[in-house]
């Protein structure tokens, strides 16, 4: 069934509510959201462009435009496209950012990169951000996870520069840096005495370097935030 237009969210939702006895026994089972606070279960199935194709509890599958939906769940329908390979245009390509927060499990030297429209690491000799002592933490961007791909995947310290993440908005000549905390966990509040951040331009991209010397390993968390003309 194809409903077009951002019209039919009343539907859509309509369609979603009225399921049947059948059970998907699908793990990806999850609740949708409309902007109007309607919430149903669905499957994510496909994206096209700016439409997605849903699978209720019935078995029914339902194509509708993403902007009926409220933005969280828009985000997992990016994140689904983006797993399954899929362009990200129109109505999924997130909204510009206007202050980014990282947070980040760190050991000895590494640097976060920032260039137009993405972020990456560049680790030094030690551990590499969130793998100290054998772990497998993510990189936090705005509170949602990353999970840095590196080069040498296998190895948890040395030489190596993750694959870029995709932020939209973010430009290295138009954020200023500001530290927010460092400490042993990732709720520490205030700034623990380590080595000082440094910041520079490297190669045209923004340059935060973690020299981070001292023993064991710090959560450091700190904001990149546009500057305002």
């Amino acid at each position: 069934m194809f409903l077009p237009g951002k019209s039919t969210a009343a539907i859509l939702l309509m369609l979603l509510l009225q399921c049947g006895a059948a059970v998907c026994l699908s793990a990806e089972m999850r609740s949708f959201t409309s902007k109007d606070g309607f919430t149903t279960k669905a499957e994510f199935v496909s994206v096209k462009g700016d439409y997605v194709t849903l699978k209720r509890e019935d078995g029914q599958e339902i194509t509708v435009k993403v902007d009926v939906f409220a933005r969280v769940d828009i985000d997992y329908i990016r994140e689904q496209a983006v797993k399954a390979g899929v362009p990200i245009t129109g109505l999924l390509v997130p909204p510009p950012v206007e202050t980014l927060v990282v947070e980040a499990h760190i050991d000895g030297p590494s640097e976060f990169r920032v260039k137009k429209g993405a972020v990456y690491w560049i680790n030094g000799p030690n551990a590499k951000p969130g793998r100290h002592d054998g772990k497998n933490l993510p990189t936090y961007l705005n509170g949602k996870e990353w999970k840095p791909v590196w080069q040498i995947p296998d190895k948890d310290r040395g030489r190596d520069t993750c694959a870029e993440e995709a932020v939209s908005g973010i430009d290295p000549n138009a954020f200023t840096f500001t530290l927010i905390s460092v400490g042993e966990t990732r709720e520490a509040t205030g700034i623990e005495k380590r080595d000082g951040i440094e910041v520079s331009t490297k190669e045209g991209e923004l340059a935060i370097r973690i020299p981070d010397s001292q023993g064991g390993s710090r959560w450091y968390k700190f904001e990149l935030r546009k500057v305002k003309k």
